[in-house]
């Protein structure tokens, strides 16, 4: 009798991270976060996601009043939604990914009518997810992922992923027409990777393409264009490749020289950034969070347009709060999106002014 084949060494692999996927994850069952937030003349729109059985994760959209108070919420179980963006007639759209089983992730994105219920949606690539979107000038949406290790651009009726970059995290509109990205390159898994700023015109053909920082390691998190066609980012840098990292801001012109870049953070402490706002008066605002003994803390800085610090501003009460999503208000205040708690976390939103002081926070979850 002809005897049995060795067994592969992948024979079950396939089996067991489905097995995993239906059961695992259960420990974060309720984990709730605020992704990403928009003002508008409706009120303030905050994404959010909630952990679910089997390790996957929901979608949450809700609208607060100006002065906090819970006017709406929707729950979208087809993906988990991380960035969000309002759509000129109204409505928003909202990119992520979603899983449909272990071993396949992909983007996400959703357009929902303005008082939040679904009104479309698709998924499009595959092994990856989308963590940025923006309204380009002509209304027409683009959202920022990787797919493959590669940084991803997605728009309403095309795909093109990058070969220098590993995953875009940060997609703005150009008032011109066109559009900037901020992504990572050369990620490690050891230390900070590279910033790979570019810039497109309307008929998505690069214009400039910068890498970044000029010294050191440093990753970014988010781009915004400025009136005038200037870009800002904000990210985290290592000067010396090992160091702690710093709040990063820096500003480029409109053909990517650097105009000034600064960072932030007290000696041996590890800041980073994670997203960035500006100001109708044009001062900038980048939130980030830092390690503590037990958790993380809220970092916010103001700067002006020329770089110099306005003021530095540390929120939230201290049990474990991160920041996610920024947004300016048009009294020339700020709403903060993120998570507070060690376990189930929350959803968190702060509403502050000008000068950084906390007028409200509301917690959900």
């Amino acid at each position: 009798m002809a005897s049995e084949p060795p067994a592969s060494p992948l024979a079950g692999t396939v089996d067991d991270l489905a097995r995993a996927y239906e059961a695992g994850g259960d420990e974060l069952v309720g984990h709730q976060k605020a992704e990403d937030v928009v003002v508008g003349a409706e009120g303030i729109t905050v994404l959010g996601t909630v952990s679910v059985a089997g390790g996957r994760e929901l979608t949450v959209v809700r609208r607060l009043s100006p002065d906090g108070e819970l006017e709406w919420e929707r729950v979208h179980e087809s993906g988990a939604g991380r960035a969000i963006a309002a759509l000129p007639a109204g409505g928003l759209v909202v990119a992520g990914e979603v899983q449909q089983g272990p071993v396949d992730i992909r983007g996400h994105v959703m357009r929902l009518r303005a008082d939040g219920e679904l009104d479309v949606e698709r998924n499009v690539g595959e092994a990856g997810g989308l963590t940025s979107v923006a309204v380009l000038a002509d209304g027409s949406t683009l959202a920022g992922g990787t797919e493959r290790r590669q940084g991803w651009l997605v728009g309403e009726d095309w795909e093109q992923t990058l070969e220098d970059a590993a995953v875009v995290v940060g997609v703005t509109a150009r008032a011109g027409g066109g559009f900037a990205l901020a992504a990572t390159a050369d990620p490690s898994t050891t230390t900070l990777g590279l910033t790979r700023i570019a810039a497109y015109d309307a008929g998505r053909a690069k214009r400039w393409s910068a890498r970044l920082p000029r010294s050191g390691r440093g990753e970014p998190a988010a781009i915004a264009e400025l009136a005038g066609g200037d870009l800002v980012a904000v990210g985290h840098l290592a000067p010396n490749g090992d160091d702690p990292a710093q709040l990063w801001i820096l500003r480029l012109s409109d053909t990517g020289d650097v105009d000034w870049e600064r960072t932030l953070g007290a000696a041996g402490e590890t800041r980073r950034a994670h997203a960035l706002a500006v100001l109708p008066a044009g001062d900038l605002v980048l939130a980030g969070d830092t390690a503590t003994g037990t958790g993380r803390a809220l970092r916010l800085a103001r700067l002006t347009a020329d770089g110099d610090t306005a003021w530095e501003a540390a929120p939230g009460d201290g049990d474990d709060d991160t920041a996610h999503g920024l947004a300016a208000t048009q009294d020339g205040g700020l709403v903060l999106a993120g998570s507070t708690g060690h376990g189930p976390t929350k959803a968190a939103v702060w509403r502050l002014d000008g000068d950084g002081h906390v007028l409200w926070a509301r917690t959900f979850g």
